[in-house]
């Protein structure tokens, strides 16, 4: 049941000055094992389970940057425990980790990269394994998605007005280099890849832009290139990639034909990805030809005008927090709606 420390940053460049770091975690997850109920499992997800979290450096002291994502899986059949209490308490010893709770049936029957990131490579803390499961298979589907949660990601956050004003903050420049990787690896996993630092053959263009990023994350080097121009590259990469692709290009979202499409909440996912879709590729077609915040603001009111939208104040960035919540969850009960 112990965890080596190695395993949580395997894929870091420069990983050995991260060590301690890992260690501290370690040690901050045996103190979690003990307050985990004994009849769930705790898991950790996401970029750390992988190996390839982002830890960057102010002088000498050490910033987590990536989130650290716990999973609690309670066997009960009818609904997930409570996880608030158990959420403060992790916060007490881990303070920047998130708590997930699910029961069983539904971690089983989670696919996509949701479910892959909670299986494949994920670490289970208070078991000596994980759940009985099946490691989803991605589609192009799953990759697809990938590359529009980073788009509501960068739309939700005002990344391009803030990149515009030349936000330096560090917690800005992640978010920047997230929602980029995001963006490119979703493209780059219709090419067999699935973490960050997976290789991507036939694509220099793209394994360019990758390497950017990564060397920025694992603090090898710093950008050629300004945020905002990295995130317009990634999102132009991204979007003609998978407007190429023959299996998904004739599909507006990646709900429409596939077997999620009439699963409890899909019909809501479908229309937010619908939505967000078109103001990117509308943003984008305005981005040369006015400053980005501004192409930015007539590329929403160009879709809420065609999609008959209430209006907001300010811009998309509202319209998206304010239904970040209810797109969560009714993106869970579809995955979990669906059995395969």
């Amino acid at each position: 049941m112990e965890i080596d420390p190695e395993r949580l940053i395997r894929r870091v460049a420069g990983a050995a000055r991260l060590l301690p770091v890992a260690r501290h975690l370690v040690e901050g997850l045996s103190r979690v094992r003990a307050i985990a109920p004994a009849d769930s499992w705790l898991i950790l997800g996401g970029s750390f389970a992988r190996g390839e979290p982002c830890i960057r450096f102010d002088g000498e002291q050490p910033k987590v940057l990536s989130d650290f994502d716990l999973v609690l899986v309670h066997p009960s059949p009818t609904a997930p425990p409570d996880a608030e209490e158990l959420l403060e308490a992790v916060r007490r010893v881990i303070p920047y980790a998130d708590l997930y709770p699910m029961r069983l049936d539904q971690y089983v029957h989670l696919g996509t990269a949701i479910g892959m990131d909670v299986k494949r490579d994920a670490i289970a803390v208070n078991r000596a394994d994980l759940p009985e499961h099946v490691v989803p298979s991605l589609s192009v589907r799953d990759a697809f998605e990938v590359g529009i949660y980073a788009l509501v990601e960068i739309f939700e956050n005002e990344v391009i007005r803030r990149a515009y004003q030349d936000d330096h903050r560090l917690e800005f420049l992640y978010l920047v280099n997230r929602t980029c990787l995001n963006l490119l690896r979703s493209a780059a996993m219709l090419k067999g890849t699935y973490a960050y630092h997976d290789p991507v053959a036939g694509d220099e263009a793209l394994s360019a832009a990758i390497r950017q990023e990564l060397d920025w994350r694992d603090g090898q080097a710093e950008p050629t290139s300004s945020p905002l121009e990295r995130v317009l590259l990634a999102m132009r990469l991204s979007l003609k990639i998978h407007s190429t692709d023959g299996h998904y290009a004739r599909f507006p979202d990646s709900v429409t034909g596939s077997e999620y499409e009439g699963a409890l909440g899909s019909h809501y996912v479908a229309f937010y990805q619908r939505l967000v879709l078109e103001l990117a590729r509308e943003f984008l077609s305005r981005a040369d030809e006015a400053a980005p915040h501004e192409a930015e603001l007539s590329a929403w009111n160009a879709v809420v005008s065609r999609q008959q939208i209430a209006r907001t104040p300010h811009a998309p960035a509202r319209f998206f927090r304010e239904r970040h919540g209810m797109f969560c969850d009714q993106l869970l009960q579809m995955k979990v709606a669906f059995r395969r």
